[in-house]
């Protein structure tokens, strides 16, 4: 088991929980959120925000903590 693997990989799915959190309760503390949709419309930036802030950290930090379980060392 590797911790530094295994926090990094905690660290990315609080992450993506408190992004999904703040978005939902205040959306307008996030600029890139607001840019996002000035750029791609309000349905498609929002969207892109959720899979690229909340999404993809979520699978990142999952990955993560498994192979740190199983060993895997990220550094």
């Amino acid at each position: 088991m590797d911790l530094i693997t295994v926090g990094l990989g905690l660290a990315a799915i609080l992450y993506a929980g408190y992004t999904f959190y703040v978005r939902s309760q205040n959306p307008e503390a996030f600029g890139k959120l607001t840019a996002m949709q000035d750029r791609w419309g309000e349905k498609a930036g929002t969207a892109l925000h959720l899979v690229a802030y909340s999404i993809v950290p979520f699978i990142f930090g999952g990955v993560l903590v498994v192979g740190g379980l199983n060993g895997y060392a990220l550094f």
